[in-house]
């Protein structure tokens, strides 16, 4: 990923959000890459820096690239991850997702019926960012 600048959240080892800038735009990645149940901890740590990134902007103004590549759905994630773009949704102004594949997708789709936003699924990461920094 080329960026020419990044401010990191949180402290762990992997940064999982991160803001890169893309085309003169501030764009908020959120990596939920390879993670399963069995890393809840993990899971919700990502989660919750991602809203404290996400809630520091005014509303309407904020583009998110989500990368669910491998990301291992059951009921409960799916549930956290309903509520999370549910609580994001008044500051989100476009949300566009990656790695969003066989039951994955089926999971965006229930995230976003249920949460009542339009998130918009890309093949990878360039399309996603270039149909982000045109909203």
């Amino acid at each position: 990923m080329t960026v020419t600048g990044i401010d990191r959240f949180g402290g762990g080892m992997m940064e999982r959000v991160q803001t890169i800038i893309y085309k003169y735009k501030r764009i908020i990645y959120i990596d939920f890459s390879n993670l399963s149940s069995f890393m809840m901890p993990e899971i919700i740590r990502v989660i919750e820096e991602a809203k404290q990134a996400i809630h520091s902007n005014p509303p309407g103004s904020v583009l998110t690239l989500t990368n669910v590549t491998s990301l291992f759905f059951n009921k409960e994630i799916l549930d956290m991850m309903i509520r999370y773009v549910t609580d994001n949704k008044s500051y989100v102004k476009a949300g566009a997702i990656i790695g969003a594949e066989g039951l994955r997708k089926i999971a965006v789709n229930s995230a976003e019926k249920f949460s009542m936003r339009d998130l918009h699924l890309f093949d990878n990461e360039d399309e996603a960012k270039e149909w982000l920094v045109a909203q």
